[in-house]
């Protein structure tokens, strides 16, 4: 993945909604913004890997980056997570900046890796989903209308992938191209990888 990327996001879909956020709100913003992304130009914005959560979609490296919380890069922009619990009793970690911002546009030097078409999907996004509650954001992303790639884990806490192949046909890409993409998708993951922006 690239992480510099996915905390850059993180960080802006954040401060769009308000400065306070959960991680189960933040996961399916990343992801949905991900997806809008890809149905639209074939790219990704992080290249990380998703899975099914209990909640809904997961991105396993930015998951890894919340739950950790030892990435600099993500502690600059993040204070220390606090529990709480949504109106439906679900298990949530509080993410909150430790700044406010006040310009979210392209020219804030602290979102220069996210470029305008970046910035355009996202304001997409957030007119759907910017104003979910927790448990609004989950039975969305769980709904197979908005998010048919995602199963239900036979088990509670186990994850199961959700390929890019299977978000491709659900997306209504055309056979012939599903290979092609997947086959980019799997470079520019081993390029991000390998690149700056993945070390830790």
């Amino acid at each position: 993945m690239n992480k510099e990327r996915a905390i850059q996001l993180m960080h802006l879909l954040a401060a769009s909604v308000g400065g306070t956020v959960s991680d189960i709100k933040l996961m399916a913003l990343l992801y949905f913004v991900d997806r809008k992304t890809f149905e639209k130009y074939a790219s990704l914005i992080t290249f990380d890997e998703y899975f099914s959560g209990d909640h809904g979609p997961v991105l396993e490296g930015s998951s890894t980056i919340m739950a950790r919380y030892d990435d600099v890069r993500f502690t600059k922009v993040f204070s220390q997570p606090e529990d709480a619990v949504s109106q439906a009793g679900v298990s949530l970690q509080v993410l909150t900046l430790q700044m406010p911002v006040d310009d979210l546009t392209t020219e804030n030097e602290a979102f220069d890796l996210l470029s305008q078409a970046d910035h355009e999907t996202i304001t997409k996004v957030l007119a759907t989903l910017g104003s979910l509650n927790d448990d609004e954001i989950i039975q969305y992303a769980t709904d197979p209308q908005h998010c048919p790639e995602w199963v239900k884990p036979e088990v509670d806490g186990i994850m199961t992938p959700i390929a890019p192949e299977t978000l491709m046909k659900h997306l209504n890409f055309p056979a012939s191209e599903i290979t092609f993409y997947a086959e980019e998708i799997q470079y520019w993951k081993f390029i991000n990888k390998h690149s700056l922006f993945a070390s830790e």
